[in-house]
């Protein structure tokens, strides 16, 4: 595994099971302090799931400010911006969406599921050059 910076951890309540979705962008639920899984290209994260927790478990989420692993879904450059694909996991961003996690340290994706470590930033939109 490639080396990534030290997270900036939050931790919160899985409103659902995620315990599959380690490494994937979390967003908040319906009530106040839980965490859902994103489910939407190109959405508002809060951060990286950093654990793997059951509905009503705790779970840890590496917060802007710091690094994470992050699952991808395709290819990503080093350096590329990223954000939510439908599924959760870190693709490639484009015009509109939100910037969640931005490139990587020392490495890029270059497959479906692979896991990359990345620096993790506050949500911004992806606006043109």
């Amino acid at each position: 595994m490639l080396a990534y910076q030290t997270p900036n951890m939050g931790s919160y309540v899985a409103e659902t099971d995620l315990s599959a979705l380690q490494y994937t962008f979390v967003k908040w639920g319906t009530e106040a302090g839980k965490v859902v899984a994103c489910d939407t290209q190109g959405e508002r994260a809060i951060g990286i799931l950093m654990n793997k927790p059951a509905a009503g478990e705790t779970a840890d989420v590496a917060l802007p400010g710091g690094g994470a692993k992050l699952k991808c879904d395709a290819s990503i450059a080093i350096g590329g911006l990223i954000t939510p694909g439908t599924d959760g996991l870190g693709e490639a961003a484009a015009l509109g969406d939100y910037v969640c996690a931005v490139g990587d340290a020392v490495g890029h994706a270059t497959a479906a599921n692979e896991v990359i470590p990345v620096f993790v930033v506050a949500p911004q939109v992806v606006l043109p050059a």
